[in-house]
């Protein structure tokens, strides 16, 4: 009976650390990246969605946003349109690099935001994103993002996917903490 107690225990599922990046994905192709990666998060699903789109504040979210602010809604008929502006410093080996990103962000549900780069005011050729929010269980937070986007900068191509995962994965961890500690803290 112990046995089997232990056997059970053993094989039940157990729930993710706090902050957990769960899955990650970087894929290149002809100048294109695209990401997509699974964070679950011990955080109050409101409170998450709350920070995500604080656009004004994003820069405390992540040490490499630098900047970021709401900008004017570029159709004033559609109030589910918001305009965004973030610049990155990211600083891979002994190369940094300021990125601007100007993005058109919709909420399209309760739990999906939509991005489209502006690649006009922006350092990108072009880039789209969206962001899937839920509740796995009580008390906990999931984001999912799916993005691709086009740098109009130099990449090296043949270790740039593999610099990019692995900032992207840094980055990852060190915003789900960030996240979390701000909704507690909220």
């Amino acid at each position: 009976m112990q046995r089997l107690a232990l056997v059970v225990l053993l094989s039940w599922p157990l729930p993710s650390p706090a902050g957990e990046v769960t899955r990650a994905d970087v894929q290149y192709d002809n100048g294109r990246y695209t990401l997509d990666f699974t964070v679950e998060l011990a955080a109050q699903l409101a409170a998450v969605y709350a920070i995500v789109t604080d656009f004004d504040r994003i820069d405390r979210v992540s040490p490499s946003v630098i900047e970021s602010k709401r900008l004017p809604n570029p159709d004033a008929s559609d109030p589910s349109l918001e305009r965004r502006k973030l610049v990155t410093r990211t600083c891979i080996l002994i190369y940094c690099l300021n990125a601007t990103m100007v993005e058109d962000v919709r909420r399209t549900s309760a739990d999906v935001i939509s991005t489209t780069m502006v690649p006009e005011f922006s350092d990108f050729r072009s880039g789209h994103g969206e962001w899937r929010l839920s509740e796995p269980r009580r008390g906990w937070s999931r984001i999912e993002l799916h993005t691709e986007l086009e740098p109009g900068f130099w990449v090296p191509p043949l270790i740039g996917p593999w610099l990019i995962k692995r900032q992207m994965l840094n980055e990852a961890r060190a915003t789900a903490r960030q996240i979390e500690k701000l909704a507690a803290a909220d």
